[in-house]
């Protein structure tokens, strides 16, 4: 389950480092309808980074999940504070 986390990250962290290099995306050409690639490439790594942040959420979800099941026998915050029914 760590690897699925390790993924969620690396994920996350290549989507920050495209944005932090300009050289990648700092030019005119090309052009689509008539916008320069600078403009709708940041528009469009909006719409890549709202997937690429819904999927690390979906793969860290998916690892504490399956942390949950291969423990079953520990008690969660719940019980350790007092909560739950008694």
């Amino acid at each position: 389950m760590i690897a699925l986390k390790a993924i969620a990250y690396a994920l996350l962290l290549g989507e920050c480092l495209v944005i932090l290099i300009p050289s990648v995306y700092g030019r005119v050409a090309p052009k689509l309808f008539g916008i320069p690639f600078f403009y709708w490439f940041q528009l469009l790594w909006i719409i890549v980074g709202m997937v690429v942040t819904g999927m690390a959420y979906l793969l860290v979800e998916r690892a504490d999940r399956g942390r949950e099941h291969a423990a079953p026998g520990t008690a969660g915050p719940e019980r350790e504070a007092g909560g739950g029914s008694r």
